[in-house]
């Protein structure tokens, strides 16, 4: 559009007139500029955050592979050392992962690995295992892949290993300390007088100890409910849990926790029946 507006002030041969020429130079000089803070503000983050993402081990197959299509993108490496520096770290990602992939399965180490990413369980009145991972977590992609790749002879050692926790109480007695435990630090933390002025660096890292508070305290609920209740006791514990609307209203693993109350509810009316 500049050069049009020369063309039209100075003539079709305005590159040889002596008054375009310091106004070329000036819009020259002011696109290099624009270019340079593009490239500062934008592009060098950019590359910056890619390299960090590359230098970082990566935790499955699809993320090795990931990043090995990252470092070919030629917009992104620019510079044939690094390039070749982070092609090692890849290929020393997708040795350690083939070494993890021929290990034997463990399935105590899976299912921690699973609830890591947000996953859970719940099994139904006839025995069935069924895998389940909420729907707002940022790591749900990952516990979707490993619900997907677990193998139908690996789920049943997940169940047995799950039956085994679940017939003497370990997991449920575990999952309440720690929802005890993240429900009194989370008590402890609102109590703290917080007369921070708004936007100050200590109101910002005490809202921030509060969501780490708040999400460790979720996700302890989130995985009492889960796990199946061993005794009319425990039902009574995890009806009152999920009565508290503040926490299963709007939340995600609402339904899937309810089915698991109502599988509780069956298991032990039958095993009371029964005896």
């Amino acid at each position: 559009m500049e050069t049009l507006k020369l063309e039209t002030t100075f003539g079709q041969h305005w590159r040889a007139h002596p008054d375009a020429r310091p106004i070329f130079e000036k819009l020259s000089s002011d696109l290099h500029a624009a270019e340079e803070r593009w490239q500062k503000r934008y592009c060098e983050p950019f590359w910056d955050a890619c390299r960090r993402l590359v230098q970082t081990p990566a935790p499955t197959i699809t993320a090795a592979t990931f990043k090995a299509m990252l470092i070919e993108a030629e917009e992104v490496w620019n510079d044939t050392e690094l390039k070749a520096d982070c092609m090692e770290i890849v290929e020393a990602d997708f040795a350690r992962l083939r070494g993890e992939c021929s290990k034997p399965f463990d399935p105590a180490q899976w299912l921690a690995t699973f609830e890591g990413y947000g996953g859970g369980y719940v099994v139904a009145p006839d025995g069935a295992l069924r895998l389940v991972h909420s729907c707002d977590s940022e790591l749900k992609n990952e516990a979707c892949r490993m619900r997907k790749n677990v193998s139908s002879e690996q789920l049943r050692m997940i169940e047995r290993h799950i039956k085994r926790e679940n017939d003497d109480g370990s997991v449920w007695d575990r999952r309440l300390a720690t929802y005890r435990e993240a429900a009194q630090a989370l008590r402890l933390h609102s109590d703290e007088p917080c007369d921070f002025e708004a936007l100050s660096a200590e109101c910002d890292a005490y809202e921030a100890q509060t969501a780490i508070h708040a999400d460790a305290h979720v996700e302890a609920l989130r995985k009492l409910l889960l796990t199946p209740a061993p005794n009319l006791r425990a039902l009574r514990t995890k009806l009152d849990l999920f009565d508290d609307l503040e926490v299963a209203d709007g939340w995600t693993m609402a339904p899937q926790a309810a089915a698991q109350l109502a599988r509780d509810a069956r298991a032990l009316i039958a095993e009371e029946s029964s005896c």
